[in-house]
């Protein structure tokens, strides 16, 4: 039984050879292990900060209530455009280079949003959003093709990072804010971005990566099977729309409707922005040991079902609770980014284009989620009706997760256009010999994937094969 030359590796030792960074397998060194959690921590201060700078932001700049809801659900829709940017950028740059012009942008912007009134501000949180987005969805990719035995470690430093960067911008922000001021506060994130570009531009030397040759492309259209790259897809777009949500309005919804105290509201923030991370640094190793994601992903979604739910229809009898359950319902996000790891076929490109699907794709869903959130606060000057919309995403994120939690692996074969020789090449002579053909039309073959090691039976599908024919003379 013949298999398909780009099909994937039957052994975990072939698994670790063929599992490149753009060529070069991911070599772990102190800076690389200090880079990742910096990168990953730079993913989310500059929304979080803005979330509890928001009441000041508009008094001091008269901010409408339309403009603050775009302000919020911003960051989403430029993740969304940012994971198609990161995919362009990186077969362009290759991924060392990408992140390093990513991390500019993102100090720049930050820098420079606060400089004058809410539209600066909004256009300087679209570009570091968008340079965040980039980072993102190549952070995925770089952690996918670290030694096996490594992963799990580097993967929750990197999910404890991400949540930690939520709790640390909506602690410090206002901290720094009340010695200051709003633009200060705001503006601090970039010396964060600043360390991170110095930092990284070190552990960049242990990755030889060079611009992905357009043959060797993995599409993201073409990942199979279809349904749980879309399942991932669906159930990351409905958590990261949850979360976004929970990090722009919390504060809003504890001020008008549990009626929290203002000087306890930003301390009740940000311990729902801080529980999710001791959570976080052991969920990858929960999500590894787990032949099915489904049971975790449900596990996840349950203690933001209760702080929603209770918001909704208790709002004052406990509200430290449900800021409580909000929080141990925040690595829900991380599970998605650890899933793209766990499902991608480490033997081609499959991991950046799941993971520029996922990002991309479930962002723009998010932001619907966000955006419709806020708007739909402003129209019944409550939050009744958006929590309820919430509980609804809730059970939608609960479904999906369930599907994409199974032992599948998500595969694509690179586009590797026929190679013929040219008539120009051999004069006259046109005749051509036999013809070889690089695979077996619906073979079959198993799978072990190095990170989760799941083994799968995998039929090699007629529309996804590569043509690829060889002409002899």
């Amino acid at each position: 039984m013949s298999q398909n030359p780009a099909a994937l590796p039957t052994s975990r030792s072939t698994a670790a050879a063929q599992r490149p960074v753009d060529g070069s397998r991911l070599a772990l060194s102190f800076a690389v292990l200090v880079a990742v959690p910096l990168l990953a921590l730079n993913l989310r201060p500059a929304v979080t900060s803005l979330g509890s700078l928001l009441p000041d932001i508009q008094s001091h700049t008269g901010m409408s209530a339309t403009l603050a809801s775009a302000v919020v659900a911003a960051p989403v829709w430029c993740f969304a455009a940012g994971g198609v940017l990161a995919w362009a950028l990186r077969v362009r740059l290759g991924t060392s280079r990408a992140v390093t012009c990513a991390l500019a942008v993102l100090a720049v912007s930050l820098a420079a949003r606060v400089v004058t009134g809410p539209f600066l501000l909004l256009a300087g949180t679209i570009t570091a959003c968008l340079a965040i987005a980039v980072l993102g969805t190549l952070l995925p990719v770089i952690v996918h093709n670290a030694p096996a035995r490594e992963w799990a470690t580097l993967t929750g430093w990197y999910v404890a990072a991400l949540g930690s960067g939520s709790a640390v911008g909506a602690l410090i922000t206002p901290q720094i804010t009340g010695h200051t001021s709003w633009q200060v506060g705001a503006s601090s994130w970039a010396l964060l971005a600043g360390a991170g570009w110095l930092v990284w531009r070190v552990a960049a030397r242990r990755i030889s990566d060079k611009p992905v040759e357009e043959a060797r492309q993995t599409s993201p259209l073409t990942l199979t099977p279809a349904g749980t790259a879309w399942s991932l897809t669906i159930h990351f777009g409905l958590t990261s729309g949850v979360t976004f949500s929970i990090m722009g309005w919390l504060p809003s919804i504890l001020l008008t409707r549990a009626h929290v105290p203002p000087t306890h509201v930003g301390w009740l923030f940000t311990i729902a922005m801080a529980l999710g991370v001791p959570v976080a640094l052991v969920v990858p190793r929960w999500a590894r040991r787990a032949k099915r994601q489904s049971g975790l992903a449900v596990a996840l979604a349950a203690p933001t079902v209760a702080g929603v739910a209770g918001l909704l229809f208790a709002p004052t009898l406990a509200p430290v609770l449900w800021a409580v359950g909000l929080g141990l319902g925040m690595p829900a996000v991380g599970l998605g980014l650890t899933v793209i790891s766990l499902r991608a076929c480490p033997a081609t490109d499959t991991a950046a284009a799941l993971s520029s699907m996922v990002q991309g794709f479930g962002y723009a869903l998010a932001g619907v989620t966000a955006l419709g959130t806020g708007l739909l606060h402003s129209a019944t000057h409550s939050w009744e009706w958006p929590l309820a919309i919430l509980l609804i995403v809730l059970c939608g994120q609960i479904g999906t997760g369930i599907h994409a939690g199974r032992a599948v692996v998500i595969h694509s074969p690179p586009r590797i256009p026929a190679q013929r020789r040219s008539p120009e090449s051999t004069g006259t002579r046109r005749g051509r010999g036999p013809r070889v053909q690089a695979h077996n039309p619906g073979a079959m073959t198993m799978t072990k994937h190095p990170n989760s090691g799941v083994m799968t039976k995998y039929q090699i599908p007629r529309n996804q094969m590569v043509s690829a024919k060889i002409w002899l003379r």
